[in-house]
């Protein structure tokens, strides 16, 4: 039996910021989620994957 994870579409970057409108964004901003406060250095290029999950953190003040 196949189980489904659901329906969704891919996002810009601005997409997303637009989820954080009005919020102070904490830095580095909406990124790569491997280019948000990696412990190491970033491996480049990033890979497909790497590339297709984008994060941020908004603070409210």
């Amino acid at each position: 039996m196949l189980e489904f994870l659901g329906t969704g579409r891919f996002r810009t970057m601005e997409e997303i910021e637009g989820y954080l409108r009005g919020l102070e964004l904490v830095a580095p901003g909406v990124v790569p989620l491997p280019m948000w406060r990696p412990n190491a250095p970033v491996p480049q290029p990033l890979t497909v994957a790497q590339r297709l999950m984008a994060g941020g953190v908004g603070r409210k003040r």
